[in-house]
């Protein structure tokens, strides 16, 4: 392996871009921030885009926070219809995807400082990497409205979800709600605590199909690179932030290209 250099990293489409790409994350401390892209990878299209669970699904009546009150067997059906997709691609053999399989295998390098997960399907930690943070919270998890409780979504969820049946807590008989952000919620504080402390000294920021056009996500790039570190970007790409922090761009779908990445390590 040739010694990787201090010089950040050109936008380059060429063949070779994938061994300079390598060079770089050899150096390890990297953060990723993984979006729509990644989801797709395990043939799961993201809610919000065309032929995903809000076009199949009326928002007004099933992810806003009113509609937990006021249709709320509409809202679980949604709610139901989403995890059964999250729960099914999880099972599938080696994981949900070639490349969440690759980023658990940079997890196990010791390169990977953590995860910054724009996706609610909770796939990333499904497929075993463990310093994820979920931005938006994720469709497995539940929270108590009432008694503020947290917990996984038990194995029942689907059948009972499915069936537009609302859950209720164990602890304290309350309503329970998935530990995610709604259309008309903010984005919650921790997760993104934690994702900025990952970023702070962070060698490289790996993009996996993230869109960084919104705040907070479009500023990370450019403070991974003030910083001095890389910004490396597989799959669709920002092709003007990337030219803003001069960085890397690997062209060709993540379930190739993610592990032929890894596997050069």
């Amino acid at each position: 392996m040739s010694e990787p250099t201090d010089d950040p990293p050109q936008a380059d489409q060429a063949p070779g871009g994938l061994l300079r790409a390598r060079d770089i994350i050899a150096q390890g401390r990297v953060v990723v921030l993984a979006g729509a892209g990644l989801l797709r990878c395990a043939g799961i299209q993201p809610p919000e885009a065309p032929g995903g669970l809000w076009d199949r699904h009326d928002p007004l009546r099933c992810a806003v926070p009113a509609a937990l009150d006021q249709t709320p067997r509409d809202a679980w059906r949604a709610f139901g219809e989403y995890l059964s997709e999250a729960r099914r691609a999880s099972r599938r053999i080696g994981g949900p995807s070639a490349a969440h399989r690759a980023l658990w295998s940079l997890e196990r390098r010791g390169l990977l400082r953590g995860v910054m997960s724009l996706s609610t399907a909770g796939l990333v930690r499904a497929s075993g990497v463990e310093q994820v943070a979920e931005f938006f919270g994720a469709i497995d998890r539940l929270r108590c409205r009432d008694c503020r409780v947290k917990l996984d979504a038990p194995d029942d969820a689907e059948r009972r979800w499915l069936a537009g049946e609302p859950p209720r807590c164990h602890a304290c008989g309350g309503r329970l709600r998935p530990d995610m952000v709604l259309f008309e919620e903010a984005m919650p504080r921790v997760p993104r605590a934690r994702g900025a402390q990952w970023a702070y000294g962070a060698r490289t920021l790996l993009i996996l199909g993230a869109n960084v056009r919104k705040p907070p996500m479009r500023n990370i790039p450019l403070e991974v690179r003030q910083e001095g570190g890389h910004v490396v970007a597989l799959g669709d790409v920002d092709a003007a932030m990337l030219k803003r922090v001069r960085g890397l761009w690997i062209k060709g779908d993540l379930n190739d290209t993610l592990p032929s990445l890894i596997a050069e390590l």
